[in-house]
């Protein structure tokens, strides 16, 4: 079995820790003694100090320390200050003056353990698990006080019990039984082996666990968010209908915390966890904040209560006696959770009840009580006002029904008037129908007389235009005409003067025929030539103009302005 050592004091602590070494010479010999004997309060006449610095050895090493009269700190198993608080503060000195020490130590002994003592002794787990809880429960309240209060609502005191309605019971009160009776539910004993033993309530269980194993982590550990997850982790990832949920922690240190990634999840203990870690980022000394915001989750502020404890938390909230005498009920004096059909019964101890220390028991028996009257005066009061607005709407509705009726004379009477005139105005009607379908007949006729005038007149339009048309056609057809003649006169003369130049070139020939060959070429030529030049002449005069012909063609004479000859008498040709 290991035992207990005390260092001497606290100059041989400074050596011990710069050195890494312990000699024999630093041990309070007189205050050696075995774990058993250190958690039970075995040995009354070894008292420790809040600042003590204690390290325990095996059975092995501690022999080696007998022998050499020294040994290494890192073959201990555990060293550290006695309180917490102490050792927190210290340790976390001399890993900041000394890192690589530090390190080293728990680089050459990976099961060393560094943390205070106190915790293993046997008033640590009640009284820290106490002030724990009243942070849990007190700041939980403190948020959701409305919903706190409706479930105390359902609980009736009998002497020594407290007896729940199960068909009253809604799903929403069964985290705050869990929260209510956590601590006597510890390792699964209580709740889980009645009340929640049904497999419908298989998701409470596993939240109970969820609860409890935080509860330890707050009990044994100094909270940080990597280490309160990878705990979590390892405690789920033990059972393998919980590996799921061993999976999501890891997943929040490894994205959420170290890499500041967002996770999406719909598991309602993960989203709690979340929330939780997000809420333990805050200073304690604003924890009042919390009374402001909306749609927080009921487990993370439980959890966040945990963290804080409960000494510092009331320094804010000043908690009347309620929290404290409720939670020491629940963790301390339970005796039984009994669950039939139709109810829950909690016994408590009886003697411990007769005792009434403290007077715990009739302090939350009253503020039951009290919750029980107002929530009646709150009835009565809602059934009073409900009936009040019930008989204004009567009284309203009597006054208007009076209203109403005196109306409806009126309106009777109107419409007897009413019916009088129409019947007159019927009669008038039938007499004035004749003429009404002679109008008729009459406005008929004027509107098609008005139709067939628009008609003549378009038709009128028409005419004339077209009578233009015609007029513009029939001058068009006398231009073309006349373009026409002309250039028939045109061509009968080409015609005329092309007879009367072969006739007169046929002359000559005849006449020159006896000539001589030289003289006859010479008159010839010059013949041809005149010819030529006035054929030349007459197509220059003309080049370029063309006159249109019949069938649209344009004629490829040249207009001759040249001296008409003398037409010849067709007669003596």
């Amino acid at each position: 079995m290991s035992k207990l050592y005390r260092v001497i004091s606290k100059d041989y602590v400074t050596k011990i820790l710069s050195e890494q070494t312990i000699s024999i010479d630093y041990v309070d010999i007189e205050s050696i003694q075995n774990i058993v004997e250190f958690v039970e309060f075995a040995n009354p006449t070894i008292q420790y100090k809040a600042d003590d610095f204690l390290f325990s050895l095996s059975k092995k090493n501690e022999g080696l320390l007998g022998k050499n009269k020294w040994i290494e700190l890192s073959k201990v198993e555990q060293f550290g200050w006695y309180y917490a608080k102490i050792h927190k503060s210290e340790i976390q000195l001399y890993e900041s003056t000394n890192p690589k020490k530090f390190n080293g130590l728990t680089d050459t002994n990976n099961e060393l353990k560094i943390d205070s003592f106190d915790k293993y002794r046997d008033f640590y787990r009640p009284i820290k698990a106490t002030n724990v809880l009243n942070g849990a429960f007190g700041l939980a309240y403190t948020v959701f006080k409305d919903d706190y209060d409706n479930f105390f609502r359902k609980i009736k005191i009998q002497k020594d019990k407290w007896i729940f309605d199960k068909s009253i019971l809604n799903k929403s009160d069964y985290p705050i039984l869990t929260h209510l009776f956590l601590f006597y539910n510890a390792e699964t004993k209580g709740l889980n082996k009645t009340l929640l033993k049904d497999n419908e309530l298989e998701g409470v269980r596993i939240f109970s666990y969820y609860l409890e194993t935080a509860l330890n982590y707050f009990l044994r550990n100094d909270y940080t968010m990597d280490d309160f997850l990878s705990k979590m982790q390892g405690e789920f990832a033990q059972y393998p209908k919980l590996k799921v949920f061993a999976d999501d922690f890891k997943l929040l240190n490894d994205r959420y915390v170290k890499k500041g990634l967002s996770v999406e999840t719909k598991n309602p203990i993960t989203i709690a966890t979340k929330e939780f870690i997000d809420l333990a980022k805050s200073e304690s000394e604003n924890l009042n904040e919390l009374l402001t915001k909306n749609d927080l989750n009921k487990t993370a502020v439980f959890l966040l209560g945990m963290l804080n404890l409960g000494d510092r938390i009331d320094e804010q909230f000043s908690f009347d006696n309620f929290i404290p005498a409720i939670v020491e009920l629940t963790m301390r004096h339970i005796v039984d959770i009994k669950v039939s059909e139709k109810e829950v019964v909690v016994s408590f101890d009886q003697k411990e009840i007769e005792k009434n220390r403290n007077n715990k028991f009739d302090y939350v028996k009253n503020y039951f009580k009290e919750l029980h009257t107002l929530k009646d005066f709150s009835d009565e009061l809602n059934d009073l006002t409900q009936k009040s607005s019930l008989f204004k709407k009567i009284y309203a509705s009597q006054t208007e029904i009076i209203e109403l009726d005196t109306d409806s004379k009126i309106l009777e009477k109107d419409i007897e008037r009413y019916g009088l005139k129409k019947k007159n105005l019927i009669n008038q009607a039938r007499e004035s129908r004749w003429f009404d379908n002679k109008y008729e007949e009459w406005i008929n006729s004027e509107n098609e007389k008005e139709s067939l005038e628009k008609i003549t007149k378009s038709l009128s339009d028409e005419i004339s235009g077209l009578k233009d048309d015609k007029k513009d056609y029939e001058k068009e057809e006398s231009n073309l005409s006349k373009e026409n003649d002309s250039l028939k006169a045109k061509i009968k003369t080409l015609k005329q003067t092309k007879k009367y130049l072969k006739l007169e070139k046929d002359q000559l020939e005849k006449k020159d025929e006896s000539s001589k060959k030289t003289k006859t070429k010479k008159s010839v030529e010059k013949s041809s030539k005149k010819v030529s030049e006035s054929k030349k002449k007459a197509v220059q005069k003309t080049k370029g103009k063309s006159e249109k012909i019949e069938g649209g063609q344009t004629s490829l004479l040249t207009e001759d302005k040249s001296p008409t000859p003398n037409q010849p008498d067709v007669k003596s040709v």
